[in-house]
């Protein structure tokens, strides 16, 4: 199994950017991101919107299906209420899901429970390391706009569920057919990196890589 970080120097300069800049403005109304395509799993028509507009980047097309872990909050070993989710399946607007990622989108069902302890302890792993680093980068400085003290953000770790309420899954991407294997990536919304979240991808039931979100998506050229 390969599995990799963001370097450390790196993060700590996005920490240190953060830290100088404060906090992100909301965006004004009429802004490309107000006017950003919203997919909800139980709206058909908000599913089409999606799918033709300019922010469909990987000609993907959302697969809903039902499920009781990789949703809402990181949450611990407990299944949740049963969920629709909107699963972004790259490629398939103009190629058709492949049955290659038909099987990947199974096994995901199938072996959900199984994947979500994985990935959750991914995390907590990432977060472990990289930890001291934003630690020594936030100090006691309030940031985001004073949205909560710095344990409420950044916790130590110490009984192993400090994760399981801040920490929130985003979005859930079925990558393109590569010799045969397909990747399943998720990214997630943290607040202690709320421009950059933390993304992974599972190849063959494993963690193949872990970082910021963009770790979740397709290589490109892929």
């Amino acid at each position: 199994m390969r599995k990799h970080t963001r370097s450390p120097i790196r993060l700590l300069t996005v920490v240190l950017v953060l830290a100088v800049c404060g906090c992100i403005e909301n965006p004004q109304p009429g802004s490309p991101m107000t006017n950003f395509p919203v997919i909800d799993p139980n709206d058909p028509a908000s599913i089409a919107r999606w799918e033709a507009s300019q922010y469909n980047y990987g000609n993907a097309k959302i697969r809903v299906v039902q499920l009781n872990y990789l949703h809402g909050n990181l949450g611990g070993p407990t299944a949740k209420h049963p969920t629709p989710v909107a699963l972004q399946v790259y490629e398939a607007m103009s190629d058709g899901i492949k049955p290659e990622q038909e099987t990947a989108i199974d096994n995901l069902i199938k072996n959900e429970a199984a994947l979500h302890e994985l990935v959750r302890s991914a995390i907590y792993d990432y977060y472990r390391e990289t930890y001291p680093i934003y630690r020594a980068a936030m100090g006691g400085t309030g940031l985001f706009g004073g949205a909560g003290t710095l344990e409420d953000m950044l916790p130590e770790i110490k009984s192993g569920n400090e994760l399981n309420e801040i920490v929130r899954f985003d979005n859930v991407y079925i990558h393109p057919v590569v010799d045969g294997t397909v990747a399943i990536g998720m990214d997630f919304v943290v607040p202690w990196d709320e421009e950059h979240g933390i993304g992974l991808q599972l190849v063959d039931g494993q963690v193949f890589t872990i970082g910021s979100a963009h770790e979740a998506f397709p290589i490109a050229g892929q």
